[in-house]
């Protein structure tokens, strides 16, 4: 049968099935992929969208084309976070769609990933409020014990209360004064990791890439790798930040494969997003590492929070490994 019509262009069908065949592809190998061609892609949904309508409206039976289109869709979703880096180049979603001649629809979602992922961002944040709280509490305590029975430098004393401050700003959603405190706490022990690596997240997520990435390099030039990539790991998992969360445990993974705190900020990560099953078998793994490593205490931590979320695992698919 030909697809195509008297003047040469595909038949609206057979354009529906090749959009919906090249838009999977593309977005499933969407890495490497330019700006340019992933704004291809968007249009190419913006498309299919448009024909769907079309031929419906023609009454041309589509069941298997919505069974694809549902895929594409799910695709789509699954590679959000390689689409937005692609997009990057090109000054990212909010610069493109400001200069499309019409703003998207919101139901066209995929024009949206950025405002999406934002909202995540903050749903994730709200989530850790109730951590965050007994942390602080924690911080309070352990304040309040270390300053009456071991009197130490004044220096140290108000890093430390600086710190408590930044993460009771952070459980307020007030990321303006957490950056404030650990600068201060930072011009006060220019040497301390964990501020630092604070700063490099939040930086980040108040839009101050170049203030973030000279914060990182000046960390990985005074410290290991390892050390810095752990830190880093915490601080985004405080944010409720978890795809960079796991994206610092690979890299401090690669510099140490046994750094069972490591395993540990990657279970929480995986639990935040709801994935029970890896959460469940990186703390099995971070359990074996420390009963290897003879690592008693940090055993113990883990084998708990593995029985805690064992009574509420669902039946699942094999777990993704983390890096070896």
């Amino acid at each position: 049968m030909n697809n195509e019509n008297a003047s040469g262009k595909l038949r609206p069908v057979e354009e529906l099935r090749r959009l919906l065949d090249d838009s999977e592809k593309l977005a499933v190998n969407i890495k490497g992929a330019g700006a340019d061609r992933t704004i291809e892609l968007l249009h190419w949904l913006d498309k299919i969208e448009a024909l769907f309508i079309q031929l419906g409206q023609e009454g041309t039976p589509l069941e298997s084309e919505r069974g694809r289109w549902e895929a594409v869709q799910g695709a789509v979703q699954r590679y959000e976070k390689g689409i937005r880096r692609e997009l990057a180049a090109a000054g990212g979603l909010d610069k493109i769609r400001s200069e499309l001649p019409t703003e998207p629809a919101q139901d066209h979602w995929w024009w949206w990933l950025d405002i999406r992922h934002q909202e995540r961002r903050k749903q994730s944040i709200r989530k850790t409020a109730i951590s965050a709280a007994t942390i602080i509490l924690l911080l309070f305590a352990g304040y309040w014990l270390f300053s009456t029975l071991f009197p130490v430098d004044p220096i140290v004393q108000e890093t430390y209360r600086l710190q408590i401050d930044a993460e009771r700003a952070l459980e307020n959603g007030d990321i303006d004064t957490a950056i404030k405190r650990y600068e201060e706490s930072v011009a006060l022990a220019p040497t301390d990791v964990d501020p630092r690596a604070s700063l490099v997240v939040l930086y980040k997520l108040a839009g101050r890439n170049s203030d973030s990435q000279a914060v990182l390099e000046r960390l990985l030039g005074d410290n290991s790798a390892d050390t810095v990539y752990t830190a880093l790991a915490q601080a985004y998992l405080v944010t409720g930040n978890s795809e960079d969360t796991l994206d610092a445990v690979e890299q401090a993974l690669d510099h140490n494969p046994e750094n069972v705190g490591v395993y540990m900020l990657a279970a929480s990560a995986f639990e935040l997003q709801g994935d029970i099953t890896n959460a469940i078998a990186t703390l099995q793994e971070a359990s074996d590492i420390a009963d290897r490593l003879e690592q008693a205490e940090l055993q113990a931590i883990a084998r708990i929070r593995l029985g805690q979320l064992l009574q509420s695992a669902p039946l699942a698919p094999s777990p993704t490994a983390l890096p070896e």
